[in-house]
């Protein structure tokens, strides 16, 4: 292989490590990542066999407002998603004006969740 071969593979090779290492994911937002997933499947599949929503998981969007135009939800609705909530999760949903922030979108009860789930488990 002549010079200028053997500095274009090298160029290339160096090219395509330099890209493969800024896809490299910490093991920390990895593992942020799958609790995220897990919380989001689990609040999914409460909103749809508890409160019989009708659609798939997939098409709940986690951005969906949960009352009102977003999916519809009522306040009956609201006490049955806490209750379901506090039995799957083990977390307690304050029954205060911080219910509402909670309660706001699908995202915002996942968030919760992972938050109170890392509080409860820096304590221990």
């Amino acid at each position: 292989m002549s010079g200028n071969n053997e500095m274009m593979v090298q160029d290339v090779r160096l090219s395509r490590q330099s890209a493969a290492e800024g896809l490299v994911i910490p093991v920390d937002e990895r593992a942020r990542s799958a609790t995220y997933e897990d919380v989001l499947d689990r609040v999914r599949k409460l909103l749809i066999e508890q409160l019989h929503l009708q659609r798939e998981p997939d098409e709940v969007d986690p951005d969906s407002v949960l009352f009102a135009t977003g999916l519809g939800l009522d306040s009956v609705d609201a006490v049955e998603l806490t209750v379901a909530i506090e039995t799957e999760f083990g977390v307690k949903i304050p029954d205060n004006e911080q219910s509402r922030t909670i309660f706001r979108t699908v995202n915002s009860v996942v968030d919760h969740l992972i938050k109170a789930k890392e509080e409860v488990a820096n304590v221990a």
